[in-house]
């Protein structure tokens, strides 16, 4: 019996500092800033809810058009399916906002079949592909600060010439539950998520 707690408890230890190891690079990758001008600025998805974008999905909004107002020669692409709840895709409700702040329509691609971050960037891709760009466009995916690590690593695997740049925090329980949430996430796109 004695030897069962051991090894329960080397597990656990074990999985703690697992956890305690990713989510340390999570939070180091969560500073950036823009070194090169983007020819495209990526916008992944994230909820929808029945009154518009979530607060996570408004400040990805409101950054990458910030980001556009500073590139404006950029076209902003924007990514994400339509959730089970949600009236409109993510991308959809993504263009309908920028629109109203400003951004003109045909300054917008749109990708609205990807439901998870590798889908946005494998399926962005081809959409850039699609419209002529070249492999090296220089994209910049503006997200969620937990998510630009798991977001760089991925774009990287999918052949994407990209920087990573964090939106403001919407709020801090969204925060902490993305940080909590990104760790099992980071693992489960180091095993699963090929091209």
């Amino acid at each position: 019996m004695n030897i069962v707690r051991l090894c329960i408890k080397w597990i656990l230890i074990l999985i703690i500092a697992v956890y305690a190891v990713i989510l340390c690079m999570i939070i180091s990758a969560s500073n950036s800033r823009i070194t090169e001008k983007p020819d495209v600025i990526l916008i992944p998805g994230a909820a929808v809810w029945k009154n518009g974008p979530s607060p996570v999905l408004q400040s990805r909004i409101e950054q990458g058009c910030a980001c556009y107002q500073t590139y404006p020669d950029a076209v902003i692409l924007v990514s994400g399916a339509q959730g089970k709840n949600e009236k409109v895709s993510e991308a959809q409700a993504m263009k309908e906002v920028l629109v109203k702040l400003g951004v003109e329509e045909n300054q917008i691609l749109v990708e609205d079949q990807s439901t998870n971050t590798f889908q946005n960037l494998v399926y962005s891709k081809k959409v850039l592909t699609e419209d002529g760009y070249p492999e090296d466009a220089q994209v910049v995916i503006v997200s969620s600060s937990f998510h630009l690590f798991r977001i760089k690593m991925l774009a990287k695997r999918v052949g994407l010439n990209a920087q990573v740049i964090a939106c403001p925090n919407a709020d801090i329980s969204s925060t902490l539950k993305g940080y909590l949430r990104e760790v099992p996430a980071v693992i489960k796109s180091w095993l699963f998520d090929q091209v």
